[in-house]
């Protein structure tokens, strides 16, 4: 999918295995290490939010006139899709989960959908923009339905100026990068090999000033057969001084490494009022977390100085290729062995039949992961899950209530290219829910009519409950009732509803059977029970009303409310 002339541009937020196995030329913007070293270049990148603005900082910087975004839409398609067509993401159809969506206008005047995350990186891309321009750098996109920015230009491909250059413009990016040789990878290895030594002596140190300090910690309570002295406060004292000033990077670097453990040390009750054995434990688990902590780090500063041996074998004129192809295969970069192939080329001949082979083997290895059909799928997958159309019925029940027509219409447009069944009833909810809002009730009883008939789904049991709503609006008590009738089936929860219905329009009897029926599958319930009171009531029933409304007194004798409706009939009975 990407060419040969690609650069891939990073921090230190970045897969390693996939830095590792890349083919092509890289860029690190960020500080080597995480401590303060002469090593550590000035960082020139954007906070983000999206990589996009990282890439547009680096190529604004180098120096170029003119730069065309491609693929920078920042918002969805007017079908939901949040990736460009080829992407796994649009192979498995429109975004229907997203949460927190908002809406940005587009070079077009569409308001598209978008995520917050992209909404700020188009205002931080306009930002950038604006200081390119005054750099003399123009940004152009020539993208219709991309997001609209004021300080980018939006041109047809035709209308865009491409002036003959002396050099490609991959040429002229290359000419920015530090040298690519053997002599350069090797002095910058050694160097950084240098200073990683130096790290891990230093975390060492740190973790036998914490062996001391724990040490002490025992003899200023008289612990660890050391005899109680004050001294050792002092001498606690002194180390802690001696942390914050030799190794003040490193001291920083730990505490944010162990964050969560440290966190954990923190007490809402001053240190005044604790016991002796609390401040005990205390200083013995501070400095615990502390040597923890450093032995983590020193740990992790060896692995990366065992990867970087491997780096430096890789440069050796001589080299155990046996040693190679058991480092990549550990760490999982088999592609390492055709970049070591393109680099040293005359070396492959002197190789013996069988080291050729382990070579090759390698080779393929790296061949069959870019290809890994299984991995795929399972990409494939869980994109899919994404684009499930039950998403989209759930997002279309938030949206109907908001009456957001053209989020309604995006999300109707993305299941219309779907195939699968599940999407069908789906479909025609929303497109219901659109007709309603567009005060077209007959138009919206048809979409919905479509849902009830396809076998029974997620979206049936809301096609039934719009059904309800517009027949009571058209007047229409006999769909009302079906709809009520189907919807009972369903759940218990709408049978006092359909209950209720029935009482407005004078069959008392069914209504009451209704009650009943809901009360033996949820006893109890008091507005229930309170209007089956209230229709005896109506009915001339006194005792029986009088038997439900002292039932929910004796449940609740604190509600006024039933306590005055058992007084004023029991008033009317005794006056009857």
């Amino acid at each position: 999918m990407l060419g040969k002339q690609t650069l891939f541009l990073n921090v230190y937020h970045v897969s390693t295995p996939l830095l590792s196995n890349w083919q092509g030329r890289s860029f690190f913007a960020g500080p080597c290490f995480p401590w303060k070293t002469p090593l550590n270049i000035q960082p020139n990148y954007s906070s983000g939010p999206t990589v996009t603005n990282f890439a547009l900082q680096e190529a604004i910087a180098m120096g170029f006139s003119q730069i065309i975004l491609g693929g920078v839409d920042l918002c969805f398609s007017r079908e939901g899709y949040s990736h460009a067509r080829g992407s796994y993401e649009a192979q498995t159809g429109p975004r229907f989960n997203i949460v927190n969506e908002t809406r940005i206008e587009t070079n077009s005047g569409w308001m598209a959908p978008t995520t917050q995350a992209m909404a700020q990186a188009a205002l931080n891309i306009d930002k950038q923009a604006a200081a390119a321009r005054e750099q003399g750098c123009r940004i152009v996109t020539t993208v219709l339905d991309a997001a609209k920015m004021s300080n980018v230009e939006y041109l047809h491909q035709n209308q865009i100026d491409l002036p003959s250059l002396d050099h490609t413009a991959w040429q002229t990016l290359v000419r920015r990068l530090p040298e690519d040789s053997s002599s350069s990878r090797v002095a910058h290895y050694q160097a950084t090999l240098e200073e990683l030594n130096r790290g891990k002596d230093r975390m060492q140190e740190i973790g036998k000033l914490c062996e001391l300090a724990l040490k002490y910690n025992d003899g200023l309570f008289g612990r660890g057969g050391l005899k109680k002295n004050f001294k050792y406060k002092k001498k606690l004292d002194g180390i802690e001084k001696q942390l914050n000033r030799d190794y003040q990077d490193f001291v920083s670097l730990i505490k944010e490494f162990g964050l969560r453990d440290f966190v954990k040390l923190a007490s809402p009750t001053a240190s005044e009022n604790w016991s002796d054995e609390e401040i005990e434990a205390k200083g013995r688990r501070y400095y615990q977390v502390y040597k923890e902590s450093a032995q983590q780090l020193s740990q992790l500063i060896v692995k990366t100085i065992e990867r970087l041996k491997l780096r430096l074998e890789e440069d050796q004129e001589t080299t155990d290729f046996k040693q190679l192809v058991q480092g990549w295969n550990n760490y999982m970069e088999p592609g390492r062995a055709l970049l070591w192939r393109k680099r040293h080329p005359k070396k492959v001949d002197t190789f013996s039949k069988e080291t050729r082979q382990e070579l090759m083997d390698i080779e393929q290895t790296f061949v069959n992961l870019l290809s890994d059909q299984k991995k795929e799928a399972n990409t494939i997958d869980s994109f899919k899950a994404d684009a499930h159309p039950e998403h989209a019925r759930k997002k279309a029940l938030f949206l109907f209530r908001r009456r957001d027509v053209e989020a309604l219409q995006v999300l109707h447009r993305g299941l219309s290219v779907l195939d699968e069944d599940e999407a069908a009833p789906v479909r025609h909810l929303i497109a219901g829910n659109l007709a309603e809002l567009a005060a077209q009730p007959e138009q919206a009883l048809v979409e919905y009519h479509a849902v009830v008939n396809e076998e029974f789904c997620s979206s049936t049991e809301e096609a039934l409950r719009r059904i309800v709503s517009i027949s009571l609006k058209l007047q229409n008590t006999d769909y009302a009732l079906l709809g009520l009738e189907c919807l009972s089936n369903i759940s218990p929860v709408y049978l006092p509803q359909y209950a209720d219905l029935l009482k407005l329009l004078g069959d008392t009897k069914q209504a009451l059977d209704l009650y009943a029926n809901y009360l033996d599958k949820i006893p109890g319930d008091p507005l229930v029970l309170m209007r089956v009171g209230k229709l005896y009531q109506e009915l001339g029933m006194n005792q029986e009303a009088l038997t439900v409304f002292r039932y929910l007194c004796e449940q609740d004798p604190s509600n006024s409310l039933f306590r005055t409706l058992v007084e004023k009939l029991e008033a009317a009975v005794t006056n009857s």
